[in-house]
């Protein structure tokens, strides 16, 4: 019954968004393909990496906010707005485009604790770009203090390839949070002339460390998904 309920309100949720929320002023999208699995050894999944435990309020571990918080949820399947599939499972999360005409500026966090034994605690994640105007911010902050920042650039704009965040200068590093707990969020701020505004989904969400430079082997995602 809970599993039938979820699947209800998440079919609620995709529903009541799917007429609103648009990648640029007109919704177009352009043709791709899919390319290859974002690079990297990740030792598993963050707690919901994938965002597929549930929408915004509604099962998932990751708190959202938005300024046009009528639109719904920004963790959904992505294949009816932007043509494309999430890179892992069925959702992913939408920072930047629009609602209802107006720029969406937006924010994905948790909380989290980096294992004290991790030597070298790295996040990376795979991500699809939509560049209208390259002025769109992504950053991410930890504790309310920013430790990454892109400004979008024609190069991001890669509609129909999932890409790893070493396309963007990451990996990000959090080598000072050993056994910390610490909020991680990603935080999108609109271009600010109102009119234009960038896009990107965000998903697989993982963790990296390193032990005298050998990479560990990575973990099987039916494994990472069974420990939550």
């Amino acid at each position: 019954m809970r599993s039938s309920l979820l699947a209800l309100f998440l079919a609620l949720a995709a529903a009541t968004a799917q007429g609103t929320q648009t990648l640029t002023r007109d919704g177009v999208t352009t043709p791709g393909s899919l390319g290859a699995p974002a690079v990297g050894r990740p030792v598993g999944l963050v707690n919901d990496g994938s965002f597929e435990f549930g929408v915004c309020d509604w099962g998932s571990a990751w708190t959202c906010t938005t300024n046009v918080p009528s639109c719904g949820s920004w963790i959904l399947d992505p294949l009816p707005f932007w043509g494309y599939p999430a890179y892992d499972g069925v959702h992913a999360a939408w920072l930047g485009g629009f609602c209802d005409g107006v720029p969406n500026s937006n924010s994905f966090c948790q909380d989290l604790t980096a294992d004290s034994g991790w030597p070298a605690w790295l996040l990376d994640w795979a991500f699809m770009g939509w560049v209208n105007s390259s002025c769109g911010v992504v950053r991410i902050t930890v504790d309310g203090e920013e430790v990454w920042q892109h400004t979008m650039q024609p190069m991001d704009h890669t509609v129909g390839t999932w890409r790893s965040a070493s396309d963007l200068g990451g990996p990000v590093g959090f080598h000072t949070y050993y056994g910390e707990p610490f909020r991680l969020c990603f935080e999108w701020e609109a271009c600010p002339d109102g009119v234009d505004n960038d896009n990107m989904l965000i998903d697989y969400v993982t963790i990296q460390y390193w032990i005298w430079d050998v990479a560990t082997a990575a973990s099987s995602f039916s494994v990472v998904k069974s420990l939550y």
